[in-house]
């Protein structure tokens, strides 16, 4: 059988927060220094996306009435 030769996780893991909105990211490589979360990825990608995670019950339904 051949070797992985990806990368293999050798030290623990730890949590961050986000650089940019400061939320707690977990499951990180203990050698990172920076991280940036999913949901600030996806708002620089498109700056007009809606996280429903993000909202309270009170906004979807209005969110929702609107379509």
């Amino acid at each position: 059988m051949k070797k992985s030769k990806g990368p293999s996780r050798r030290t623990g893991i730890k949590s961050m927060p986000c650089k940019d909105c400061g939320r707690k990211v977990d499951n990180l490589d203990e050698s990172s220094v920076a991280v940036t979360c999913w949901r600030c990825v996806c708002k620089g990608i498109n700056p007009n996306s809606v996280i429903l995670s993000d909202l309270s019950g009170e906004e979807i339904s209005k969110l929702i009435s609107k379509k």
